[in-house]
Formats: C-alpha cells, structure tokens, sequence
C-alpha cells in the first residue's frame, strides 16, 4: 500500500502547479485521529490510497470522517479495483482511470 501512496504522491507533483494546490497529509490526527492520504486543489478533494482489489466499507471511515469535518467537493478512493462505483458519496476509482483524468485535468477544476 505505502508504495500506492508513494506512487500517487509522485504523479500530482508534475501535474500540478507550485502553489499549494497539492497537500501531502502531515498533520496531527483530527478529534477522529482519522486522516486521508492526500488534498487536493486548496481541499477541494480528499483522496484515499488502498492497494486493495476491494474496498471495503470499513476503510472507507477516515475519508467519511474528514468529509464531515471538510466538505470537500469531491472524496476518492484510489484503488486496485477493476471498475469505478460510488458507495454513500465516495468514488472509488481504478488507479489508471485516476491518473487519465488527473492528467487530463479532470479532477481539479
């Protein structure tokens, strides 16, 4: 998984520009002591990294929490899986589809 995490970190730097428009997550644990892997675009979407195959619905839980707490306009999933679906507002997302569209511009407005 760290190697997913790893991996995306590297994709968002040459796409975006240098004004803090990509936030490697680094802070102290919210009230939740939840936290996501990255924020994007100045909070305008939080990602999650899982090397998994399945998400399951009890990984989904610090992304819920910080959509609480945030607001973002967007909360992905970046994962393994085969197919893109959407479970209570949250787009889990195939890691090529992801850096099609985070290449294409598509996920920062």
């Amino acid at each position: 998984m760290e190697f997913l995490v790893s991996f995306a970190n590297q994709e968002f730097i040459p796409v975006m520009p240098a004004t803090d428009r990509v936030l490697d997550i680094d802070l102290p644990p919210r009230q939740s002591g939840l936290e996501v892997d990255f924020i994007l675009g100045a909070g305008e979407v939080a990602v999650e990294v899982k090397g998994s195959s399945h998400v399951r619905d009890r990984e989904l839980r610090p992304l819920r929490a910080f959509v609480e707490e945030h607001r973002p306009r967007a909360a992905l999933v970046v994962s393994t899986e085969p197919a893109e679906r959407v479970v209570g507002g949250i787009r889990i997302v195939p890691w090529e589809s992801f850096l099609s569209r985070l290449w294409a511009g598509e996920i920062i407005a």
